[in-house]
């Protein structure tokens, strides 16, 4: 079972940068990549998140996270103010140009996946979702036990 269970993160890892590749390639002249896409998904589901847990639920470094951060500033993207909470720290929110810009990505991520799913019927494609979210539901599940016993 060793060689089955090794084949899921290759296959997993795979189909993830490929994606990654994709989106790089189809935002190169805009000066963006897959590192901004990943940002702007997650800031336009979490509006007013603070950048400092943003890096941490998404596993990025702050430095990399300041660096994407800015660049997206930069781009009228984000809107990056400060928490009232806390004055060292951002709150970060998408702008109506931001917002264009996930949902022309989310449109790029649809035509790629459709392209890589185009041999599969709809019955099939249902399936391997539902096996994928529990899959990862018992990662997160597995990871929080792990987490908590240390």
């Amino acid at each position: 079972m060793i060689l089955v269970d090794n084949l899921f993160s290759k296959y997993l890892s795979s189909l993830y940068r490929e994606e990654r590749k994709y989106l790089n390639r189809m935002l190169k002249s805009r000066g963006m990549g897959s590192a901004a896409v990943r940002f702007m998904m997650y800031i336009y589901h979490n509006q007013g998140s603070n950048q400092k847990k943003v890096c941490t639920e998404m596993g990025i470094d702050e430095g990399l996270g300041t660096r994407v951060m800015k660049k997206l500033e930069s781009e009228q993207m984000i809107v990056r103010s400060v928490d009232p909470q806390d004055a060292r720290s951002h709150i970060l929110e998408v702008t109506d140009k931001g917002e264009s810009f996930v949902v022309e990505c989310k449109q790029m991520q649809a035509a790629f996946w459709e392209n890589v799913t185009q041999s599969m019927q709809r019955k099939e494609k249902e399936e391997l979702l539902f096996i994928l979210e529990r899959l990862s539901d018992q990662a997160i599940a597995f990871n929080n036990r792990e987490k908590e016993r240390k």
